[in-house]
């Protein structure tokens, strides 16, 4: 009796292919924002870069395993079959979203105008607009309207500010796109719980003093800022 002998899988080869083709679907869809006048906006806002941030990485660590052979070729392939199926059907399902996310972006942007127009707020949050933390802010300019509030080629509004927040320890002049972010007034339990102590933690003090001495001040100007109302810029 004569056995065929069983040929061998050759996952390195697979593995490559699965990279090139999904590699392919990555930049199709770059692509396709670029070329569509009504979308390459796109490119620059918040919603794109977390999508890249989702697919880019993942494709390169796979090139990574593929040259470094880690794990046994069959384990390695597996693994890199799944990876290329989520940056696919995250690529899949952000293609199809265009229309509502650009929607939601308009939408957006005519309340964040409101917002800087009738509202007086000092201590603000910014939430994401597809998703992610939240991020807790005060402006160092009394005023967003007119002067700091402008709008982009696209139509879109955004704000020019001096500002501080809780990701970074200094004050520095931000770029904040309603593309990006919805814009309201902070909470007092978010200035309570998040804010101050945050704040206080990134800036750091030498002694108990200068801390009471900015918490007590930060507290002052929270509690004149909200009562503050501004109406309709009157």
């Amino acid at each position: 009796m004569c056995f065929k002998r069983k040929k061998e899988v050759d996952y390195i080869a697979l593995s490559r292919e699965l990279e090139k083709q999904t590699f392919d679907k990555y930049y199709a869809f770059i692509d396709y924002l670029k070329n569509n006048e009504n979308y390459n906006f796109l490119i620059s806002t918040k919603w794109f870069i977390d999508i890249d941030n989702d697919c880019y990485h993942p494709l390169s660590m796979i090139n990574f395993k593929i040259w470094n052979h880690i794990g046994t070729e069959e384990n390695m392939y597996n693994e890199i079959k799944e990876t290329c199926e989520k940056v696919s059907g995250r690529l899949m399902a952000a293609k199809v979203s265009i229309p509502d996310v650009i929607k939601k972006m308009k939408e957006n942007s005519e309340a964040f105008k409101k917002f800087c127009e009738e509202t007086y707020a000092r201590f603000f949050v910014l939430e994401p607009l597809f998703g992610g933390p939240n991020v807790y802010c005060f402006s160092c300019e009394k005023e967003m309207f007119p002067d700091k509030l402008k709008a982009d080629a696209n139509g879109y509004y955004f704000l020019n500010i001096t500002m501080t927040n809780t990701l970074r320890d200094s004050c520095y002049v931000e770029e904040i796109f309603s593309t990006d972010y919805s814009i309201r007034s902070m909470y007092d339990f978010e200035f309570r719980d998040t804010f101050l102590p945050i704040r206080s933690e990134k800036i750091g003090f030498k002694d108990e003093t200068e801390l009471l001495k900015y918490q007590s001040e930060l507290g002052n100007l929270y509690i004149y800022d909200t009562i503050t109302v501004k109406n309709n810029g009157k």
